[in-house]
């Protein structure tokens, strides 16, 4: 067994029992048969990407958050992200559309809000500038 499928294999059994339930309530939720998550986890079994997504599932968390506890990278060591080769510009993940978007309205809110002040107080200001003069007599329209 590598040694990053042995500290995948930590991270599993630590989640597994850090959640509280029994190993055979885990493998019930899980589809695995009685006695098969303690094979996973010592390596006698194969560990399997569904294992990690129905684990992910089960404990409500993100099945990349077992890769990157459990294969740490050396920094520096990656050159290239994989969805820079294999998802279209059009096909990107699902949160990556909504960042962008609430990033996007986000921005541009802040922009419309900041203009609306910025003509707002010139207007404010242009208003009572005609009053003033208004009030003082020096518009020719007011002493007819």
């Amino acid at each position: 067994m590598s040694e990053d499928l042995r500290q995948l294999r930590a991270v599993l059994r630590q989640a597994i029992s850090s959640c509280g339930m029994s190993a055979r309530n885990v493998e019930t939720a899980m589809g695995l048969g009685h006695g098969n998550l303690e094979r996973i986890l010592d390596g006698r079994n194969e560990l399997r990407v569904r294992h990690i997504v129905a684990l992910a599932k089960l404990l409500k968390v993100p099945p990349q958050d077992f890769l990157e506890l459990g294969v740490p990278q050396p920094e520096g060591s990656t050159k290239y992200r994989l969805r820079d080769w294999v998802l279209p510009q059009q096909i990107a993940p699902p949160n990556a559309a909504k960042r962008t978007e609430s990033s996007a309205g986000d921005i541009a809110k802040l922009v419309r809000e900041a203009v609306q002040q910025a003509l707002s107080a010139d207007l404010k200001e242009t208003i009572r500038d005609v009053v003033r003069e208004e009030l003082d007599g020096k518009n020719p329209k007011s002493r007819r």
